[in-house]
């Protein structure tokens, strides 16, 4: 609805759409099944649609993540044979129109990558070490952190995560332990 209304220039999927737990390294939590493979992917692609639907006009770009290149990972280990077969790199999932990049950046001022330090003070640790205004969602927090020094004031962005945190399935692997993580997303005006 937010997208449909605001008709952005650029959308930015910084990283993890899908979780992709069934090829993760990490053990499954007990007896849990969890989503295929397939089942993800069309979850996802279909959320990416709905985007470019809301907004045709606009620029579509994402952000490589840890849980989108298990994707990727899964098949160099276990199908290297495949390597330049099209249609099985994660890219070759996407709707028409999007386009993946390690990072972004978007102008002298502003870098996107899904992750760059992680910690409690990371929002903080990102902007005063990139000397940018960098924006990233590893941590899944929402918050933003403001640096001024004698270059002026850069801000730490954290995009939080689209995903409903409390009582959420994908999650069940932290073990009911509290999450500092929130749901939304973030709106950038230049």
């Amino acid at each position: 609805k937010v997208v449909a209304a605001l008709k952005p220039s650029i959308i930015i999927d910084n990283g993890d759409l899908l979780d992709f737990a069934s090829i993760s390294r990490h053990d499954k939590l007990g007896w849990e099944e969890g989503f295929s493979v397939e089942e993800e992917l069309i979850a996802g692609m279909s959320f990416l649609r709905q985007l470019q639907k809301a907004s045709p006009s606009s620029l579509f770009l994402g952000i490589q993540s840890n849980h989108i290149d298990r994707y990727n990972n899964f098949l160099v280990k276990h199908c290297p044979q495949f390597r330049n077969v099209k249609g099985f790199k994660y890219e070759d999932q996407l709707p028409p129109g999007w386009n993946y990049h390690l990072s972004i950046r978007l102008n002298k001022n502003t870098m996107f990558l899904h992750q760059y330090h992680s910690g409690v003070h990371s929002a903080y640790n990102n902007v005063v070490k990139g000397g940018l205004n960098m924006i990233t969602s590893h941590t899944h927090k929402m918050e933003v952190k403001p640096y001024t020094d004698y270059n002026g004031t850069r801000y730490g962005v954290q995009t939080g995560t689209l995903a409903t945190v409390r009582n959420n399935p994908f999650f069940n692997y932290t073990m009911g332990t509290p999450l500092d993580w929130r749901a939304g997303f973030v709106v950038l005006t230049y």
